[in-house]
């Protein structure tokens, strides 16, 4: 139930992108400068941050899985396009047990939670109004929310059907 839950919104998650997306900004390079040196909207920036650390702590955590197809191309797409390649890996992969070790699996859930202090630290020192603005506004921000959404939609499969470690 939960994958085709999953599944549905994921295909959500690419109709809302493809038909309702907002224009590109015209300073893009300048924006994302701004992002990239902690600098503009504190929920931006730490939203931005935290999509950086975000493939690397399912890289860690998702890594030494074996099967059809293998994790890894999936894991190095994540860099670039994030939860909207990832998710659909996890979701149509049946449940299997791991072959990482217990440091690799503490490695992932260490960057998880700093990807969540960065969140944190967004929710409280942003600007609710000016986010809304921006999302409604700029393309990158928007796609970088649902990418954000999509990768949250995949800790549950990463979490829940991969638990038991060999």
């Amino acid at each position: 139930m939960l994958r085709w839950l999953s599944a549905g919104l994921w295909v959500w998650l690419m109709l809302a992108l493809f038909c309702f997306s907002p224009e590109e900004h015209p300073q893009l390079g300048e924006f994302l400068w701004d992002l990239v040196l902690f600098q503009g909207e504190p929920l931006e920036v730490a939203l931005f941050q935290a999509m950086g650390i975000l493939p690397l702590a399912f890289t860690w955590l998702l890594w030494s899985e074996r099967g059809r197809p293998p994790a890894w191309p999936f894991l190095l797409g994540s860099f670039a396009l994030g939860g909207f390649i990832l998710l659909p890996y996890l979701v149509l992969q049946p449940a299997r047990v791991a072959t990482r070790s217990r440091r690799s699996s503490q490695a992932g859930y260490l960057l998880l939670a700093a990807s969540g202090a960065l969140l944190v630290y967004g929710l409280f020192r942003g600007d609710w109004g000016a986010f809304q603005r921006d999302f409604a506004s700029i393309k990158f921000i928007y796609v970088m929310s649902f990418d954000f959404a999509a990768l949250m939609m995949a800790f549950p499969f990463t979490w829940w059907s991969r638990r038991q470690v060999v």
